[in-house]
């Protein structure tokens, strides 16, 4: 079962709201399993379709609300999606419908699906808020943060008001505005390049995370298909052992033309005629061989 906690809320309420509805849908397929009842498997087949449809419903909002705030990792939060849409619930799904609901298969389901939920919300969805907000302060302040980054740079200092007076004594104006300058362009200079260096290593961090993520996803990936090909394996196996069994069954029935043993509550033993096939007459066999021993003669309706 999943619990909604403070920290899978985002900021944004259609997407909170979307993900508070999965995680009722979950609950409620819970619910089905353990109770069970009648018409158990009807309604998780449903309750599933409907978590399949949301769920895909969801991912293609989630999308739409990156591109109306020129999310910077869009693509890459789509391919994640997109894994999810196109391999990991087709998976799933399949070996349900081949297992008929079983309880099994949907735990199997739910477990992955909570799993990946989860650490989707927390380590995915978050940064489209972290990315609005990045930008937001950006927009808001960003002159103060780059005069703060150039000051610990060697000769990014302003000038001095001494130094300005000085200069007044040797070329007046002209000579105080070109150290100005000077001194404002080693102050954009040094902010241009530590923003830079630091641009250049968060989107490197932020590679790097999606690139583990997509590994995680992929070895989970691997393991479901792994226990999807043992599944079937097993499965053909087992049909395999049904039909040498039916086989068997029938070259008996050939040889022994249907007819069966059985004894009755009084003790006496007898033997069951099949249908259509009638007593006729028994008698001792003279040669042959079975020569010596007691034989009955049966007739067929089609005889």
């Amino acid at each position: 079962m999943l619990t909604w906690q403070e920290r899978f809320n985002i900021g944004v309420e259609s997407i909170d709201n979307a993900h508070q509805e999965l995680f009722r849908i979950i609950n409620k397929l819970h619910n089905v399993v353990r109770t069970g009842g009648g018409n158990a498997k009807w309604t998780a087949a449903q309750t599933i379709k409907y978590v399949r449809s949301y769920t895909l419903k969801h991912f293609q909002d989630e999308e739409t609300y990156m591109l109306s705030i020129n999310f910077r990792d869009y693509e890459a939060h789509k391919a994640i999606h997109a894994t999810m849409r196109e391999k990991i619930i087709p998976h799933l799904y399949s070996r349900m419908e081949r297992e008929d609901y079983s309880d099994e298969s949907i735990k199997f389901f739910l477990s992955v699906l909570e799993k990946w939920l989860t650490r989707h919300i927390i380590g995915h969805d978050r940064e489209i808020v972290q990315k609005a907000l990045s930008d937001a302060a950006g927009e808001d302040g960003a002159q103060p943060e780059m005069k703060t980054a150039a000051g610990n740079l060697p000769g990014a200092s302003r000038p001095t008001r001494a130094e300005l007076s000085s200069a007044e004594g040797r070329g007046g104006t002209g000579y105080r505005r070109g150290v100005f300058l000077l001194a404002m362009t080693l102050v954009i200079f040094g902010a241009a390049y530590a923003a830079g260096g630091l641009l250049v290593k968060s989107r490197v961090d932020r590679l790097d995370e999606l690139k583990a993520s997509t590994r995680s996803e992929e070895n989970s990936l691997a393991r479901l298909k792994a226990a999807t090909q043992a599944e079937a394996t097993s499965l053909a196996g087992l049909k395999a052992a049904v039909r040498a069994e039916e086989a068997a069954l029938a070259e008996l029935k050939s040889k022994t033309w249907g007819l069966r043993l059985t004894t009755f509550p009084d003790g006496t033993r007898a033997i069951i005629l099949p249908e259509g096939m009638k007593y006729e007459r028994h008698e001792k066999i003279e040669a042959g061989e079975y020569a010596g021993f007691e034989g009955i003669v049966v007739q067929m309706d089609s005889e």
